[in-house]
């Protein structure tokens, strides 16, 4: 009896997982025709993999970058060969929709499973290319799996179900995270959000959670005493973009705002498919015209920018040091979808909430870089992967609804 029940199990197990294999397939074969070599892969492909490593990383953090850990594996990887690296990258975005799929305790598996895999797909995996496709998925999908693998043990150890023990397994993943700039951004507003949450809600945060914080706190003196990280900034400044030192602080941040909606609606299929669950959802959960009407302003103006009507994104492109009215759009976007999240997820708003302003926040610190435009569409890379997760929660809360209104219109006959 018990054998069969372990068999079953087993084969549940097996059959809630299938999307997670098609994905890996699907990827497998994209990157396999979308595979090759330039840019900076060749650069560390020439770093030989001995006691000159050392030095070479020594040197890399005194002029240029204070990201010692994902240079490190950018050197071992670029030497290991094609199909082993596409196996590997195929590996790391399926990891990535593993651990999104995991942040909710949704009961049916292979329903939020093939839901996360799909979403996936929506996933613009060419833009991590542009600076050479490994030196690129290192640089920022690789933060976001080791991120999402950690946010998944704080979760764990916040609610006493995970073994203390396993505090020093997460260590490095944790520093090979934060050695992205953006995820240390991202990491520590939302540690000081949970903290103050935990105040007013009266709850101490886990003593191994505060350890976590202090180590993020001395890898952020780390990126910002670089001496590298210095000499890049006035170096970029001449090589990028000339104009940008004359810039105040509120032009840059009006710059952050206009070119992350540019990067954003570049690749509208993510956003779109927000509008669309998030209205659909908002339909169902309130039948007040106010929120209605809410919610079709961000499907309209969504719909609007995607299409790029009236040129509206040539707009957010420009480098030209030029304010113009229509900033007005994506603020007013951001405010109309911030309220759709606190009118749908209402006691865990602030969760959705800090996905959604986290997600632009990473995006709007390239604003504070010269290389805002040359970095291209990567430097999206974890804004793109906020919006997935939001499109996530949103369409398996659809399910519930319908779900919940099956089983009482079952009940009532």
């Amino acid at each position: 009896m018990n054998n069969l029940k372990e068999y079953k199990n087993v084969k549940k197990t097996i059959f809630s997982n299938l999307p997670f294999v098609v994905l890996f397939i699907s990827f497998a074969l994209l990157l396999n025709i979308n595979f090759f070599r330039f840019s900076d892969d060749i650069k560390f492909f020439k770093v030989p993999v001995n006691i000159e490593l050392g030095n070479y990383l020594i040197e890399r953090y005194q002029t240029w970058s204070s990201r010692l850990l994902i240079d490190f594996l950018t050197v071992i990887l670029v030497k290991v060969p094609k199909q082993c690296i596409i196996f590997i990258l195929s590996l790391v975005y399926t990891l990535i929709s593993y651990n999104i799929s995991n942040l909710t305790n949704y009961d049916r598996k292979i329903v939020k499973n093939i839901v996360i895999c799909s979403l996936m797909l929506f996933f613009p995996f060419w833009i991590e290319r542009s600076a050479g496709i490994i030196s690129t998925n290192v640089n920022y999908v690789f933060p976001v799996l080791f991120s999402l693998i950690c946010l998944n043990y704080f979760i764990k150890l916040e609610k006493n179900d995970i073994k203390n023990k396993r505090f020093f397994i997460y260590i490095l993943p944790f520093l090979i995270a934060t050695d992205s700039e953006q995820i240390t951004l991202v990491a520590f507003i939302g540690f000081i959000t949970y903290f103050i949450y935990c105040k007013y809600s009266k709850k101490s945060p886990s003593r191994y959670l505060l350890m976590y914080f202090c180590l993020l706190i001395a890898k952020i003196f780390f990126i910002v005493l670089c001496p590298g990280n210095k000499l890049r900034y006035g170096k970029e400044i001449i090589d990028w973009y000339k104009e940008y030192n004359n810039f105040n602080f509120i032009y840059k941040i009006y710059i952050g705002i206009t070119y992350s909606t540019g990067v954003l609606f570049a690749n509208p299929y993510i956003i779109v498919l927000f509008s669309i669950s998030i209205f659909i959802l908002t339909l169902f959960k309130s039948k007040k015209k106010l929120f209605f009407l809410i919610a079709l302003i961000s499907f309209v103006l969504n719909l609007l920018l995607s299409l790029n009507c009236f040129n509206i994104g040539d707009y957010f492109w420009t480098k030209e040091p030029n304010y113009n009215f229509i900033i007005i759009i994506p603020i007013l976007l951001f405010i109309v979808n911030f309220l759709l999240l606190v009118i749908n997820f209402e006691k865990n708003w602030l969760i959705f909430v800090s996905i959604y302003v986290l997600g632009f926040l990473s995006h709007l610190l390239i604003a504070f870089s010269p290389t805002i435009y040359a970095s291209s569409f990567r430097t999206g890379t974890i804004l793109y992967f906020s919006f997935i997760i939001l499109n996530y929660f949103c369409i398996l809360k659809i399910f519930n609804i319908l779900e919940d209104s099956s089983l009482i219109s079952t009940r009532g006959e």
